[in-house]
């Protein structure tokens, strides 16, 4: 018995993968590890947030999460009222029988 890949498995792989990349890529941007304790009031305004690239990543990839969501669901709507526009045709057009 062969078992195949569903196609959702695929997507979940992919997404992965560009999530690992651009995980990786804001990894490289980020400052290096300072050595001792600096106060926050001593720090120069760009290194306030140093895992910036990450946060923005992070805020991207939910973004893009929720807008292929809300598309997907779109469509099933738009397929559903087309399945029940149609049934209403068809059940319109057929004569009643009674049973």
């Amino acid at each position: 018995m062969t078992v195949r890949p569903r196609p959702w498995r695929k997507a979940l792989f992919v997404g992965a993968i560009v999530v690992g990349i651009a995980a990786s890529r804001a990894l490289m941007w980020a400052d290096p590890v300072q050595d001792k304790f600096v106060p926050i009031d001593q720090l120069p305004a760009q290194d306030t947030l140093p895992g910036g690239p990450l946060l923005y990543a992070a805020y991207a990839f939910v973004w893009g999460a929720l807008v292929t969501y809300l598309f997907v669901l779109w469509r099933r709507i738009g397929r559903v009222e087309r399945e029940l526009t149609m049934l209403a045709h068809t059940t319109r057009d057929q004569p009643e029988t009674r049973r």
